[in-house]
Formats: C-alpha cells, sequence, structure tokens
C-alpha cells in the first residue's frame, strides 16, 4: 500500500468514525429504540451499490464492503439529522417518565504514556416513558443527587419530521 492509499484510507476512516458519532450523539437525544434507524441506514446503503460502479472502477468485495460501512455511515448521520434538524420545534411538549434505576459508572483518567490519572464518575438514570418507551439519560450530578428510583421526572419533547420524539 503506497502513502498515498493509507491516507485516503485514513480520510476514509476518520469520516466513517465522524458520521457514526454525530448519529450517536443525535441518537442520543432521540426516543427511538436503536435498530430502527440502524436499519433503515443499512438498506439505504445497500441500496446505493450500484452507485460504486460509477464513481470507480473497482469491483473487489473489500471496495463493497467499505462501500456499505462509508454509506451505511453517512445514512444513519443523515436519517438522525433529518428527524433532528426538521423537528417542529413550535409543539413542544412535556412528557413524564419514571425513574427505573440511577447508576454511577466510575472511569479511570489516563495520561501519557499510560499513567494512571485518577478516576471520574458519570451518573446515569434509566427512565420509561408513559408509552412505555424506554431510554438511558446521563445526567448531571446535582440531578443524580435529587433523582430517586421510581420519581417521576419531567422531559420537553417534540416530535421531528420523522414522526421519532426527541428531547429539547
Amino acid at each position: 500500500m503506497s502513502k498515498k492509499e493509507s491516507i485516503i484510507l485514513g480520510v476514509k476512516v476518520l469520516i466513517v468514525f465522524i458520521f457514526f458519532c454525530g448519529g450517536y450523539v443525535m441518537w442520543c437525544q432521540t426516543l427511538v429504540e436503536w435498530w430502527k434507524p440502524a436499519c433503515w441506514a443499512v438498506i439505504l446503503g445497500a441500496l446505493s451499490m450500484p452507485l460504486l460502479r460509477r464513481v470507480t472502477s473497482c469491483n473487489s468485495v473489500i471496495d463493497w464492503i467499505g462501500w456499505l460501512v462509508l454509506m451505511t455511515s453517512l445514512f444513519y448521520c443523515a436519517i438522525l439529522g433529518l428527524n433532528y434538524g426538521v423537528a417542529d420545534r413550535d409543539a413542544v411538549h412535556t412528557e413524564s417518565a419514571v425513574v427505573d434505576r440511577r447508576y454511577e459508572k466510575e472511569h479511570t483518567r489516563r495520561g501519557r504514556r499510560g499513567r494512571h490519572m485518577g478516576t471520574y464518575h458519570t451518573y446515569h438514570i434509566d427512565v420509561t416513558f408513559e408509552d412505555g418507551r424506554r431510554k438511558t439519560f446521563s445526567i448531571p450530578v446535582v440531578r443524580y443527587r435529587t433523582t430517586r428510583t421510581g420519581s417521576t421526572v419531567k422531559y420537553k419533547v417534540c416530535t421531528g419530521c420523522l414522526g421519532w420524539k426527541i428531547v429539547v
């Protein structure tokens, strides 16, 4: 592999990473099961396969897999971005959810050369909305300390253009 090919591969991997991270950030605020946007993205990525022949002259299996991964990440971010970006922000309403579980995670902070630099904590709650949807939220420590299991929390919610609700 030449230097030019390795740079192109690195850029492609970076683009896939950015698209999946962007989609994940939007999914964290969307009240939908994880597999729905993922399945739509894979289907649209597979339907875009004939476009590969028009873009490149390569027909190897590795090229097909790389194209599928790239287009799936693009469509994953685009689907969730469309739902999030074109949401009806004027129709924001409040929905109640019951806290099923609250927990904290301890993470290890690492410095240069793998040195142990201490630990930090993140705080999470699992909630169930009135219509049965479940979601995990990361919350600040102040809210974690005041929230109890079984209590009710309120979230401002609006509906996206694909019908998936978004926590505002």
